[in-house]
């Protein structure tokens, strides 16, 4: 038979997965069953004492940039001198018919 005390802390560790996944974004991707699962690890962590290894807030959000960005943007501006570090869009090229139904970009 289970303790009061041990539904107690799988409530409390649902709503910590809660609380963080709201902090994070992470919200609305995460299905109840997701939440269920987690939730489960924090209460193991939880039960064996290792609630130290777990975060107590999210990380900050940083932009990402994939290794070797800067080399990229280095080289691709040497080639043609038109790379821009911008969220423009670049403009789409025409596609040429071939007559066959396939779109060739030139």
């Amino acid at each position: 038979m289970k303790c009061a005390n041990e539904v107690l802390d799988k409530n409390l560790d649902y709503g910590y997965v809660e609380k963080f996944a709201r902090e994070t974004g992470d919200l609305a991707s995460l299905s109840t069953v997701d939440r269920q699962v987690i939730a489960y690890g924090v209460n193991q962590a939880r039960l064996k004492g290792d609630m130290d290894k777990l975060r107590k807030e999210p990380q900050p959000l940083s932009e990402f940039r994939p290794r070797g960005y800067k080399a990229d943007f280095d080289r691709k501006d040497q080639e043609d001198g038109t790379w821009t570090d911008s969220d423009e869009e670049e403009e789409e090229t025409p596609k040429q018919s071939s007559g066959d139904d396939w779109d060739v970009v030139p």
